[in-house]
C-alpha cells in the first residue's frame, strides 16, 4: 500500500516514450517492448553482425539483439542507462536477450562475450 501512494506522487515512467507504468510493468512499458527493433539475428548463423567478424577474428557466432535507430524508444532507453544510471534497465534488456537466446543455438555456447560498439 505504501509503494502504491509513493507511485501516485512518483509514478514509475517509461524510459522510452514516458508514459506511467502499470503495476505488472517492470521498467520499460508494454508497448515500447514490443516495438523494441528486434534484429533477429540470433536465429540465423550467417547474420549480417557474424559476418563483420569473418577473417578477423575467430568466433563460433555473434548477434545484435536490437536494431538501433536514431530518436527512436531504443535511444531514449540506452540513454537512461549511459547518462542517468539506470542500470535496471540494462539489466531487464538482458534478461529479455538471454531469453531469446535460450531457445536458439546459442543455448549451447559456453561463453557469451559482449563486444564494445565503439573502437576507444
Amino acid at each position: 500500500m505504501i509503494k502504491s501512494i509513493i507511485e501516485l506522487f512518483y509514478p514509475r515512467i517509461c524510459p522510452g516514450c514516458n508514459t506511467v507504468l502499470v503495476t505488472a510493468e517492470k521498467n520499460i512499458c508494454t508497448s515500447c517492448n514490443f516495438h523494441l527493433p528486434r534484429t533477429g539475428h540470433w536465429e540465423e548463423k550467417d547474420n549480417t553482425i557474424a559476418k563483420i567478424f569473418w577473417g578477423r577474428v575467430q568466433i563460433e557466432n555473434a548477434a545484435a539483439y536490437l536494431f538501433f535507430q536514431k530518436k527512436g524508444r531504443l535511444q531514449k532507453i540506452i540513454h537512461e542507462i549511459k547518462y542517468k544510471n539506470q542500470k535496471e534497465l540494462g539489466i531487464e534488456l538482458g534478461r529479455m536477450f538471454g531469453n531469446e537466446l535460450r531457445k536458439s543455438h546459442f543455448s549451447q555456447a559456453d561463453i557469451i562475450v559482449p563486444v564494445p560498439l565503439h573502437h576507444s
